[in-house]
């Protein structure tokens, strides 16, 4: 058995005593998919295993208003909801617990932060346990934040022109402030972000990208006139603002690779790289998305799927399948390695195509905005609510 395979048995295995502490601790080490629409890091890769040719509705739930963020582990699914946090069970869809709602969220293992408002009118970064909603700990901030993230050891705060973090205990009830870094004020960049991995802290310092050591926030590398684009344990996608391709960075900063014709690496997975590119047709007004697949190791690319669409396709990707979107009733399945590809009917999976319930009577489940490969699935996260479908 190989240790992707190994880990995934791991997962099922502790999955099916989650109702036990201790097993919770141990389910908490595994990934959990902290960035909006659940995308591992903007990743867009989860280590589990491919969803069946013909799947089955596990479940369906239906917002009710106002933008929705969805952050996912094995242990829960947090849905931003009409102001607040719902953490939902990923095995029924059913609300395990409500938190007040808040102006940023991050996820990892076992605990949800949320950055809002105290009773006092001040900042805060609240922690609360993902199986219970229970609080753990709070954090004050000098001002309103615009971002927060956290992985197994770190809690990352971005408020005005400084990004600050704070090391926490194994427990998440104790965080203490490591250092801060000062970064052009993002509100004059609308792509100022950061994404940390095991190895380093992305920031996107206005036009270049800096590369910090998470534990002293020392720069270990810069790359200049270029957008952070993904980021996984082993590369950095960025895009040179003067292409259309991107560029592949080692964790040290290094040229893995370039691709001129690609738009952006959609997806970085530990043994491939999904690219999007955008073609023009000549005589249609819809221009064709094409999904090259590439082996990190031998370089060599393969185009698997073409499209014409107004918009890029969402592209997810598990062990040895990519999911891509194409259109709003249907995802794409492509089995790498295994030379074929299987279409996922959403509509015909739901029977009706709909998620029913008072609010959301006489609707389809509308725009596809999200795809998050679970371990008993895929979870969609549609205009008008989550589905959830699982192996058969």
């Amino acid at each position: 058995m190989t240790d992707a395979a190994s880990s995934h048995a791991d997962l099922v295995r502790l999955l099916s005593r989650v109702d036990q502490a201790g097993t919770r601790r141990e389910l908490a080490g595994f990934p959990a998919w902290s960035q909006e629409g659940g995308s591992a890091g903007y990743a867009h890769f989860v280590d589990v295993a491919a969803l069946d040719d013909e799947p089955r509705l596990a479940w369906r739930r239906s917002w009710t208003e106002g933008r929705f963020l969805v952050l996912a582990s094995p242990l829960g699914i947090v849905a931003t909801d009409a102001g607040r946090l719902d953490i939902v069970d990923p095995r029924s869809g059913e609300t395990r617990t409500t938190l007040p709602g808040g102006k940023v969220w991050a996820l990892s293992g076992d605990t949800v932060a949320a950055a809002r408002r105290a009773s006092d009118g001040r900042w805060e970064v609240a922690f609360h346990d993902l199986w219970t909603g229970g609080a753990r700990t709070t954090i004050p901030l000098a001002a309103e934040p615009w971002h927060i993230g956290i992985t197994q050891r770190l809690l990352l705060v971005g408020v005005e022109t400084s990004l600050t973090a704070y090391a926490l205990d194994n427990e998440r009830e104790r965080a203490t402030l490591t250092w801060t870094r000062a970064i052009e004020d993002r509100r004059q960049h609308w792509s100022s972000r950061y994404l940390a991995t095991a190895t380093l802290v992305l920031v996107q310092d206005a036009s270049r990208v800096v590369a910090l050591d998470p534990q002293t926030g020392e720069t270990r590398w810069t790359r200049d006139e270029c957008q952070l684009k993904r980021a996984d344990a082993s590369g950095v996608a960025v895009r040179p603002l003067s292409s259309s391709g991107y560029d592949l960075l080692g964790v040290d900063g290094s040229l893995l690779l370039s691709d001129p014709r690609a738009s952006w690496a959609d997806a970085l997975a530990p043994g491939f790289i999904v690219s999007l590119a955008m073609g023009h047709h000549p005589y249609r007004d819809e221009d064709p998305y094409s999904l090259s697949f590439l082996d990190r190791q031998s370089k060599e690319k393969t185009d698997f799927w073409e499209a014409e669409c107004r918009r890029g396709p969402l592209v997810a990707a598990a062990r040895d399948v990519v999911y891509v979107e194409y259109d709003n009733d249907t995802v794409l399945a492509h089995g790498l390695g295994r030379g074929r590809m299987w279409r996922i009917d959403i509509e015909r999976v739901c029977g009706t195509g709909r998620v029913c319930d008072a609010t959301t009577a006489g609707r389809r489940h509308g725009e596809i905005w999200g795809l998050v490969p679970m371990p008993r699935g895929l979870l969609v996260v549609a205009q008008h609510g989550l589905i959830c479908l699982s192996h058969r």
